[in-house]
């Protein structure tokens, strides 16, 4: 599915932050609300910063919080088959 096929020609990460915007977010609530900003947040990418809005794209940068690298690097290996799990179902959904 390609994006003019969605709402607005606006993909479902586009329409949900926009839809975020509108119930009185800030711009880094609305996309952490997203389902890659939901997605990000499970892999421990829980800083987000706004580079750019624009009507049709927004671009965003999640961060992983650094102080605690092994910490994160030993829950990755636990969380494998999960991720994978989610990966699947992002795909199947069209994100």
């Amino acid at each position: 599915m390609e994006y003019w096929d969605y709402e607005n020609g606006r993909s479902i990460n586009l329409n949900e932050y926009f839809k975020n915007l509108d119930q009185g977010l800030r711009s880094e609530e609305a996309a952490a609300k997203t389902p890659t900003g939901k997605y990000a947040n499970y892999l421990d990418y829980n800083q987000i910063r706004i580079i750019e809005e624009f009507e049709d794209r927004v671009i965003v940068r999640f961060y992983k919080n650094q102080s605690d690298t092994e910490s994160n690097t030993l829950k990755k290996r636990t969380m494998t088959k999960k991720e994978s799990d989610l990966n699947d179902f992002f795909e199947s959904q069209g994100l």
